[in-house]
């Protein structure tokens, strides 16, 4: 666990500081300099060890770092529009155009893709897999998912099954979906899928 050292006498003139305005600039410089330690912060079960790392009760620490929570830059989202998200790449591949798909994609991003073994980690390599892939005339179906939420991303990870327009081929595969928000929409920063392992176990 990441924990930050600060100096106790530092802390304490800060706390107990008689003038409110010296008290109100001293949080804002501190919460200014642990933003970065957001996610930390954000947990409260973190709280107790830094209490005890910089020599402070529990309610001072808390009082103190009470501005340094970060504010999500993204707008809330629920499970069921996560799992949204979904149709919205499904609905490019319709188009069968791979730039209208791999403009799903966040501008640094990773493809884990079903029938390839290079990882795409740019834009023309995930366009480059789709011009072949969409030739299939692919629509997917989610069968199976499960939400994860954290600060300004969201995960949604399961079974998805394709339906091949070219053939009538159906194929099942697992996924895992991360969402980032950028340019005021979410993009997928990571995009796994792999064919489901039991097939290959006989």
């Amino acid at each position: 666990m990441l924990v930050a050292k600060f100096s106790r006498p530092a802390m304490q003139r800060m706390l107990q500081s008689t003038s409110s305005v010296a008290k109100q600039n001293a949080f804002r410089a501190g919460a200014a300099a642990m933003r970065p330690y957001g996610s930390l912060l954000n947990n409260t079960s973190n709280f107790e060890a830094l209490s005890s790392v910089n020599g402070l009760t529990g309610l001072q620490t808390r009082s103190f770092f009470a501005t340094a929570k970060v504010e999500r830059s993204a707008p809330a989202i629920s499970n069921g529009e996560v799992q949204s998200l979904f149709s919205l790449w499904n609905d490019a591949l319709a188009t069968l155009d791979p730039d209208t798909v791999a403009k799903r994609y966040a501008k640094t991003s990773v493809l884990l893709p079903t029938v390839s073994d290079e990882p795409r980690t740019d834009y023309n390599g995930i366009r480059s897999y789709f011009v072949d892939f969409l030739k299939k005339k692919p629509q997917g179906v989610i069968l199976e998912s499960n939400v994860i939420q954290g600060q300004d991303w969201c995960m949604d990870a399961g079974i998805y099954e394709f339906t091949m327009g070219a053939t009538g081929d159906k194929v099942k595969a697992r996924y895992t979906y991360v969402y980032t928000y950028e340019d005021g929409e979410w993009k997928i920063a990571h995009h796994h899928s792999s064919v489901m392992p039991e097939a290959f176990l006989g």
